[in-house]
């Protein structure tokens, strides 16, 4: 009787370890050697699954979590563009990640953990036996996660150097994503069947932009001042009306906007005429400009220079010697505001006729 328990218990013990193989090699089937053609599948994950019907990918950007750490988030959807059928329900069991094979080194090592966990199954470095010569994964499996749990969970890995430093420890080394920037890793997300493995990638956040400097402003608020100085006996008085201030107003404004063009300088309020700003012997029109290029202002100086003369032929009517300007000084100068003298130009012209003798009676 007691042999017979020891032989049921024998039987016993050998259908629970042989059942256990076999679930063994159910799981790692494709990577043992025996059961694949070697090359035979040229494209990750390395073997036949549907790469685009599934629920769950990365989350397009991983972060750096300091001692050789990097972190992923796990994206659930189940719309029609990501899923149909069995795929959009089927639990997350494992994660495989296409990495290089130097990565695989005797000692170095990956610690998984989800939400801060450690995975059930500790993270493998493997060969891709059905995989081109050089092809190798990263595999993260017995996740146990379903749609709801695996919403945004997180999943860092730890890489780890043998005892000889040797191994990768950033995921630029470790991650093999080829048309993608360095340090982007490329993840298949497998059921239980493995017939459903969608393909994603997850790359490193880009850097922010560089602050935006805002340009260097100089504004410059200039005036355009013609002055006609009576003579001390002003025995014929000439003084500008309205419709003549206006008309001085606007050939200077046009002249000063076109030399701003010219000169390539930003205009914030273009020259005007401004009725309010004519005087009985004085007119005045103003622009304001930004004068931050020293260059523009150097040329749009020499300019407004070389049109002065043009200035007092305007404001005395087309010529200086005008009878009704005789023995008048036309001055045509520039006014600043006090902080900033951007332009700094006066040009005078005076016109004394000769006389006309009386005439002889003789």
């Amino acid at each position: 009787m007691a042999s017979f328990a020891k032989a049921a218990f024998i039987l016993a013990t050998a259908l629970a370890v042989g059942w256990a193989l076999s679930a063994h090699a159910q799981e790692y089937n494709e990577y043992d050697p025996s059961a694949v053609t070697p090359g035979s599948i040229p494209n990750f994950p390395f073997r036949n699954c549907n790469t685009t019907n599934g629920a769950y990918r990365l989350a397009p950007v991983w972060r750096p979590s300091g001692s050789n750490t990097y972190c992923f988030k796990i994206q659930v959807s189940q719309d029609a563009l990501s899923c149909t059928g069995a795929c959009c329900s089927a639990d997350l069991h494992k994660i495989e990640f296409n990495v290089s094979s130097s990565c695989l080194v005797a000692g170095a090592s990956v610690v998984a953990t989800v939400n801060g966990v450690r995975t059930r199954v500790g993270a493998a470095l493997d060969k891709a036996p059905a995989g081109p010569v050089g092809s190798a994964v990263l595999r993260l499996t017995q996740l146990g996660l379903d749609t709801t749990t695996a919403q945004d969970a997180e999943v860092c890995l730890t890489l780890k150097t043998n005892r000889g430093g040797q191994g990768c420890t950033t995921l630029e080394q470790l991650c093999s994503s080829p048309g993608f920037p360095a340090g982007t890793c490329t993840a298949a997300m497998f059921d239980v069947a493995c017939d459903c493995c969608p393909v994603s990638q997850a790359g490193q956040a880009l850097p922010p932009p560089p602050p935006v400097i805002p340009p260097v402003l100089r504004p410059c608020d200039v005036c355009i001042a013609a002055t006609i100085v009576p003579p001390a006996n002003d025995v014929r008085p000439y003084r500008y009306d309205s419709a003549t201030c206006a008309a001085i107003q606007q050939n200077i404004a046009n002249a000063m906007n076109s030399l701003l063009g010219g000169a390539n300088i930003n205009v914030f309020s273009p020259f005007a005429p401004n009725a309010s700003q004519c005087f009985d012997t004085q007119i005045i029109t103003c622009g304001r400009f930004n004068g931050s290029d020293t260059d523009a202002l150097a040329n749009l100086t020499e300019a407004v220079q070389q049109q002065l003369s043009a200035f007092i032929g305007v404001a005395s009517g087309g010529n200086v010697c005008n009878p009704k300007l005789e023995k008048y000084t036309v001055t045509v100068s520039t006014i600043n505001n006090v902080a900033d003298q951007c332009l700094d130009l006066s040009q005078s012209a005076s016109c004394f006729l000769p006389g006309v003798p009386f005439p002889n009676c003789t």
